[in-house]
């Protein structure tokens, strides 16, 4: 008798086990599903406003506790967040539930990573950037979206505007062309009107790259004028008039 009741306790015991097991697996696997769900049409969502040049990445942190075994397809998705997404952010999730229309919040963490141009050694301010030391790396964005980011193409070459340690995340601001004329240099400003051309001795007041207008001063007169640089010798007229 004995025997018979411990086996029945046993027996129930283990059938009690399985069916708790059995109910939150699926509640788990549920959850799971819709959290699923829920960043895949977070993603497709963020793609649709921002397009698709950064790789996002969607992690779901918590849901009202109604939506759980609830969410089916097709799902959609809105926020108040203006600007960028990134970092927490607040998701309305809508969708018909047995033919009912229903309304959930959602928090969700939103990453987002693009392909950068990174410093891979210590540069000082006027350094000329060379191949070795920039490369390019998948990052997370937290720069400010306001810095526009540079390419590979178009920064070797030239030089840091300010001291940039490893691993850096380089930005138009970061770096300059270098200067063909410095200031304080000496070089020839060509006046050209009217099929003549003539040229006198000026002092550049500022440095500049080809193309760029600077500041030059006659050295004999004590006049200033602006100047186009063609080359490391040679700047053109820019202005009708002097400068005072």
């Amino acid at each position: 008798m004995k025997f018979r009741l411990l086996t029945n306790m046993y027996l129930l015991f283990f059938i009690v086990v399985l069916f708790v097991s059995f109910a939150f697996g699926k509640s788990l696997e549920s959850g799971t599903t819709n959290n699923g769900l829920i960043e895949i049409g977070i993603k497709k969502y963020i793609e649709s406003r921002f397009g698709k040049e950064d790789k996002i990445t969607v992690e779901v942190i918590s849901v009202t506790p109604d939506i759980a075994g609830a969410v089916a397809p097709p799902i959609t998705i809105s926020t108040r967040k203006k600007g960028i997404l990134r970092g927490r952010t607040v998701f309305q999730v809508t969708f018909t539930n047995r033919g009912k229309k229903e309304e959930h919040q959602v928090l969700a963490l939103v990453k987002r990573f693009q392909e950068v141009v990174i410093t891979s050694q210590l540069l000082e301010r006027n350094d000329v950037i060379a191949v070795d030391d920039v490369q390019l790396e998948l990052c997370e964005v937290n720069w400010s979206t306001h810095e526009k980011l540079v390419s590979m193409k178009d920064i070797i070459g030239k030089r840091a505007t300010r001291r940039l340690s490893p691993g850096r995340v380089l930005t138009e601001s970061m770096v300059e062309n270098v200067p063909v004329i410095e200031h304080g240099s000496l070089v020839n400003m060509e006046f050209i009107s009217k099929g003549l051309s003539l040229s006198l001795p000026v002092q550049a007041c500022q440095d500049g790259c080809v193309g760029e207008v600077i500041k030059v001063k006659n050295m004999t007169n004590g006049a200033y004028y602006l100047a186009a640089v063609e080359s490391p010798d040679k700047v053109t007229f820019e202005q009708n008039k002097s400068l005072r």
